[in-house]
């Protein structure tokens, strides 16, 4: 009997201490959260503080328990405290900030615009960690004529100082490459272009745009330019390069565009590397 009793005592200290393991480990991983959305809270408040025309707000929820998506304002005009946004909807093609940019460039005619005070935009920054899990009412701001409301995840700024996108490929063979690109920012010229495709450099494609190729200032039309080459030796339509744009006060700005044959209908990807 005292064996048996023995051996029940040693499985609720045993159990007792897988809870209460349990229990801190669910407490440090609390406390680690909340130092981390409070920390990116205060943050926030110091970067509303230095808002400017660069300057991309994303959006969140009220609570642990919904989701709105990924909506970011854009920063178009301050006038003293009043300060107009523009609304940007970003749907699968976001996967990083230039493409952002790269949207708002390329439909900034076209997007939602409101007028928003500083002082109001503060009431979208939650800095108790404690309020936002237990889905305080009172939190965020409601924006767009809707009764949605919204807290600050995130403001980042995207400098716009040159950004491409992709317009065609207007020749598709396989020995010969021609796409359309658009630049939407600042004059630049061309000044090397680097093939990225494995294989030995007798297989690289055979640019012919003659070097550096001078991209002029643009507005929200864009500069339209086509890079050409020869690919003979390949028996697939592809590319993988990195483009190298100087512009005119020696900053260089590279992208890296690639296609592969497999998904010769799709878009090429296009992510800025520097």
């Amino acid at each position: 009997m005292v064996y048996i009793l023995r051996i029940n005592l040693n499985i609720y200290i045993y159990i007792s201490f897988i809870l209460i393991d349990s229990e801190y480990d669910k407490y440090k991983m609390k406390q680690f959260k909340k130092s981390e959305f409070e920390t990116k809270a205060y943050e926030n408040i110091d970067k509303l503080s230095n808002l400017n025309t660069n300057s991309y707000i994303k959006l969140g929820s009220t609570s642990v328990n919904s989701h709105v998506g990924d909506k970011f304002i854009k920063v178009d005009k301050i006038n003293n405290d009043s300060i107009l946004f523009k609304k940007i909807s970003i749907d699968k093609f976001y996967k990083n900030n230039d493409d952002i940019g790269t949207y708002y460039k390329t439909n900034r005619s076209i997007l939602d615009s409101f007028w928003l005070s500083q002082k109001k935009l503060k009431n979208a920054i939650c800095t108790n960690y404690d309020n936002f899990i237990n889905n305080e009412n009172s939190l965020g701001v409601a924006l767009f004529n809707s009764s949605t409301k919204y807290l600050i995840d995130d403001i980042i700024d995207i400098d716009n100082k040159i950004l491409l996108k992709y317009i065609e490929d207007s020749r598709r063979s396989k020995t010969e490459v021609s796409i359309v690109l658009k630049n939407y920012g600042l004059p630049c010229n061309i000044v090397k272009i680097e093939n990225l495709l494995e294989g030995n450099s007798d297989n690289d494609i055979k640019w012919l745009n003659e070097l550096p190729q001078f991209l002029k200032t643009t507005d929200d039309v864009g500069e339209k330019f086509y890079l050409k080459g020869a690919n003979e030796p390949y028996l697939d339509y592809a590319y993988d390069f990195i483009i190298h744009l100087k512009s005119l006060n020696g900053e260089i700005h590279k992208f890296h565009i690639k296609r592969e044959y497999i998904n010769p209908i799709l878009a090429p990807d296009i992510e800025k590397v520097k």
